[in-house]
């Protein structure tokens, strides 16, 4: 994954340069894949990891690109919750992550991912996101989300 970073407030960081990735995963049994294009400006935690654990799994680790796919499509809702986390198990099982390690993650988003992140979506903070990234479905993605007239263009 190429990308710059600045610190922003010790928690979270930005990318410094507009970031694309091609992504593949199975859904419901069949392939699915997207594009998506991210600019610069765009605001993330990394792996949104406890402290605890952090000696064994870093928020800002070799799962970086599983994190940054999956905050980006949380934060703009483009897809299911279900598929956005599905995203992440995918990337980070790609990037040689153990299937222990995997599971850990992927069920720890599935159970608090809606309390932690999800529940806390504004109309605004969704607007946001989708101004600064385009998702381009390419093969059986679920549908998007139209939050009062949010879905992208095109």
């Amino acid at each position: 994954m190429q990308g710059g970073w600045q610190e922003w407030d010790g928690s979270e960081r930005f990318l410094t340069r507009d970031w694309s990735c091609d992504i593949a995963v199975k859904w419901r049994g069949k392939p699915a894949e997207f594009r998506m294009f991210c600019s610069h400006g765009l605001r993330t935690d990394g792996g949104s990891i406890p402290r605890s654990v952090q000696g064994w799994i870093q928020p800002f680790g070799k799962g970086l690109p599983g994190y940054l796919a999956h905050d980006f499509l949380y934060g703009g809702e483009f897809f299911t919750r279900e598929f956005n986390d599905l995203v992440l198990y995918g990337i980070i099982r790609w990037v040689g992550f153990s299937w222990v390690k995997a599971q850990a993650v992927h069920k720890a988003v599935r159970t608090g991912g809606y309390l932690y992140a999800y529940r806390k979506h504004t109309t605004k903070s969704v607007r946001i996101h989708r101004e600064l990234i385009r998702v381009l479905p390419l093969m059986n993605c679920p549908p998007a989300f139209d939050q009062g007239g949010l879905l992208p263009d095109g």
